[in-house]
């Protein structure tokens, strides 16, 4: 994923994309508090329809409650030895600079062909959101090669979630077995 964001900050719009991360953590710390606050204490809607944290909040309560149990034995396997305070920074922090990095190159650049013509994302969306996130990947130079390796990282990605998620249901599901000790394969 390192070498795949780099390669698209340096073969991308560079000079867009971190103009654009600037801008765009300056309004968020800017716009923080009204962001966040519900609406309901009169904090400024500057979205049209849900406020953004009513919409994002129900999606993140799922995700957490369908992510946490096994997401949290499984930090807990592969922290062993570091401290609490090492855990959480490292889970917070390290989780929250990755994503915005990551969406901070990735978006932009598509924002950037989106505004130049080169690729059509706002007529894929939603209903071919893949085709849109290929198309951008496809306008790179070595559009290719590109594709090949955010194919390759989406699977390695998803096939470390799913085995996270086996390793801790077969630990949680499996009797006597101690915390340095590995669930049966069965």
């Amino acid at each position: 994923m390192v070498l795949l964001l780099l390669f698209v900050l340096l073969a991308g719009p560079t000079g867009f994309i971190i103009r654009g991360f600037l801008e765009q953590m300056g309004v968020m710390i800017w716009k923080f508090i009204p962001m966040v606050l519900p609406a309901s204490i009169g904090a400024a809607h500057w979205v049209e329809g849900p406020a953004f944290q009513e919409s994002w909040t129900i999606f993140y309560w799922a995700w957490w409650i369908a992510f946490a149990p096994f997401m949290g034995m499984f930090i807990a396997r592969v922290s062993r030895g570091r401290t609490i305070r090492e855990v959480v920074l490292g889970v917070t922090l390290g989780g929250s600079v990755g994503c915005w990095v990551a969406f901070a190159i990735q978006g932009n650049t598509a924002l950037f062909f989106q505004r130049e013509g080169v690729v059509n994302i706002t007529g894929l969306i939603p209903a071919e959101t893949t085709t849109a996130i290929m198309d951008v990947f496809m306008s790179l130079p070595l559009g290719p090669m590109v594709v090949a390796l955010v194919t390759v990282v989406a699977f390695v990605f998803i096939a470390t979630s799913l085995d996270s998620a086996a390793f801790t249901l077969a630990s949680s599901a499996s009797t006597n077995v101690g915390s340095e000790d590995e669930p049966p394969l069965w």
